[in-house]
Order: C-alpha cells, then sequence, then structure tokens
C-alpha cells in the first residue's frame, strides 16, 4: 500500500523544506503546552510570578512563530509557482498549506485574545491581583484555558504539512 501511495513522489527541494519546517513549526509550538507551561504551573504558586513567566513566555512566540508560519507560507508559495504552468490540484493544495500554516494569526486574533488579554492585565497588575481572593485559581485556570486553546493552534501548521504532502 506504501509503494502505491508513494509512486510518482518526487518531492522538490522546496517541498521538503516546506514540509520539514512546518513540522517543525507545530512541534515547537506544541513543546510550548507540554514542557514549558506545566514547568511554570510546577515552579510558580503565586499568581504574579506564573502570569509574568507566562507573558514574557508569549512575548519570545509572538516574535518568533509568526515569522516562521509567514517564512513557511512563503515557501509553500514557492512550491505553488512550479506548477503555475498548468494549473493544477497540486498548486492549490500547496497554496491550502500555506494558508493553514499562517492561520496561526487569525486564529489568535478570534480565539485567544480574550484570554491571553485577561492573562496580560493579571500580569500586569503583579502583587495588586495576587493579594485577591481565588487569584491563584484564577491564574492557573487561565493558563490551562490558554494552554487547550494553544495546543488546537499548534495543529495548524501540521494541517499546513499534511496539506502540503498531498499537493506533491
Amino acid at each position: 500500500m506504501c509503494a502505491a501511495m508513494l509512486r510518482g513522489f518526487a518531492p522538490t527541494g522546496v517541498h521538503v523544506v516546506a514540509l520539514a519546517s512546518g513540522v517543525f513549526l507545530s512541534g515547537a509550538m506544541f513543546s510550548v503546552s507540554a514542557i514549558m507551561i506545566p514547568t511554570l504551573l510546577d515552579t510558580n504558586k503565586e499568581p504574579a510570578g506564573l502570569t509574568k513567566q507566562w507573558a514574557r513566555l508569549y512575548h519570545y512566540g509572538s516574535v518568533l512563530m509568526p515569522s516562521m508560519s509567514v517564512a513557511i507560507a512563503a515557501v509553500y508559495g514557492f512550491a505553488w509557482m512550479q506548477y503555475r504552468q498548468s494549473p493544477s490540484e497540486q498548486g492549490m493544495r500547496c497554496l491550502a498549506a500555506g494558508a493553514l500554516t499562517m492561520a496561526i494569526a487569525p486564529y489568535t486574533w478570534f480565539a485567544m485574545i480574550p484570554t491571553n488579554n485577561a492573562l496580560f492585565a493579571m500580569a500586569a497588575s503583579g502583587p495588586d491581583f495576587a493579594g485577591t481572593k481565588d487569584a491563584n485559581e484564577k491564574a492557573r485556570g487561565l493558563v490551562m484555558k490558554w494552554v487547550i486553546l494553544h495546543s488546537i493552534r499548534s495543529i495548524l501548521p501540521l494541517a499546513g504539512a499534511i496539506m502540503g504532502f498531498t499537493g506533491i
């Protein structure tokens, strides 16, 4: 069965770079949810420390991950250009792969902004927030909600890579 699936499978270097980069981005993003956030939750018993460290982690991720998604989408666009002389389903799949990879930005805007803003507000208020009733429970609950939303977002570049693979 695998041999039948791979018959005619001759990816170009551009395809390989796009696919590998998309899978890498998805893994890097998911590692935040699977490794970094549990570490923050285990080592921060105070809500002020937890939310401040989450804000720093978010800052670094927001600088790197969207830039990577744009670069990967550009590589998928370059792969699409290889098909432009004869419009094909493969070319459209490359475009769809790039769109799925870049979808992390609109997903953030539409699905995650309320949670992000609540966490940023907690981080900014620092000790003032920490002294409120149930502050720790609220901070941890929001961070866990963020983990779920971010894990879903992490799937988008992987979905792009799968779509890109079907376009080879």
